[in-house]
């Protein structure tokens, strides 16, 4: 009898409802002093269950894209060859938990501020054969195994890791105000935003958002708000860059660049004939 083999995989960085079922994993961020090549973190791995699970704990490289967390083109400062992780396989029985030890040593030639890697904690699980009592002979026979992931962002620093922020320009996307930032400094940081939306000098919106990840060298772009209270026009976004380096904050940066507000396209609900107007209208307005 033929057999089809289906994986799901769940990848859970910062949160997610089904892999926080499945089990915990702390710190989910944390920056390390690299001092004469070597440096150590403790992280935690949980089980809040009712069953043991079977956990192997690895590592890879990871880097931020403009628009999120990737795991191509990482560039300089991957620490995942010279990071040893004990134990990396172990059984959390219901309700208790299990430390793993982090090492880095890197050799000091490199001669980079930072290093960075991606600690991932994935559950162990055997496929799992589906019912197929009603099924004639021959039929395909699906198997299914799930496996939970969580990851966790570890930077070994040395002293010279500085950030150097810079607000490149803001747009409106998909009804959301997205924010792009540039970071010219050898370190990496968590930036948090707080900011106000001014037209004609006049302050309209004041708010803030929570802290993001932007890697050295590197540009990111994030939300920082809605624009559905903001009527179509130009605006000016004016803030304050707040980065952290772990707990410690370094010299906020502030900034103001332009905001426009788009005109919402017209939607027909008669013939249809417009669809591709607003598509259109939509795409070329929120793309760039």
């Amino acid at each position: 009898m033929n057999r089809v083999l289906l994986s799901l995989v769940v990848f859970a960085l910062c949160g997610g409802a089904f892999a926080q079922a499945q089990f915990g994993l702390s710190p989910l961020s944390a920056f390390a002093s690299l001092e004469r090549g070597q440096s150590s973190v403790n992280m935690t791995v949980r089980n809040p269950g009712t069953e043991p699970l079977r956990i192997r704990v690895s590592a890879e490289p990871f880097t931020y894209a403009s628009t999120g967390l990737s795991q191509q083109n990482v560039g300089p400062g991957d620490a995942t060859p010279y990071v040893q992780i004990a134990p990396r396989e172990f059984t959390l029985a219901p309700g208790t938990s299990q430390r793993v030890r982090v090492v880095a040593r890197i050799p000091p030639s490199l001669g980079l501020a930072e290093y960075r890697s991606l600690i991932v904690a994935e559950r162990l699980t055997e496929p799992v054969e589906l019912d197929d009592t009603d099924r004639a002979e021959g039929e395909v026979r699906a198997v299914t195994a799930v496996n939970a992931r969580f990851g966790a962002t570890l930077y070994f620093v040395t002293s010279a890791a500085t950030p150097g922020l810079e607000a490149l320009s803001a747009r409106v996307e998909n009804g959301e105000i997205r924010l792009s930032v540039r970071n010219q400094g050898s370190g990496s940081a968590r930036v948090a935003t707080k900011y106000q939306i001014e037209q004609d000098g006049v302050p309209v919106v004041t708010d803030s958002a929570g802290r993001i990840s932007v890697i050295a060298a590197s540009e990111r772009s994030f939300q920082i708000g809605s624009a559905a209270a903001l009527d179509p026009g130009s605006y000016v976004l004016r803030g304050t860059l707040l980065p952290f380096v772990g707990n410690n904050q370094a010299d906020s940066v502030a900034f103001a660049v332009p905001l426009v507000v788009p005109e919402l396209p017209d939607v027909n609900t008669g013939d249809g004939s417009d669809n591709g107007s607003d598509n259109g209208s939509s795409d070329g307005s929120d793309g760039q």
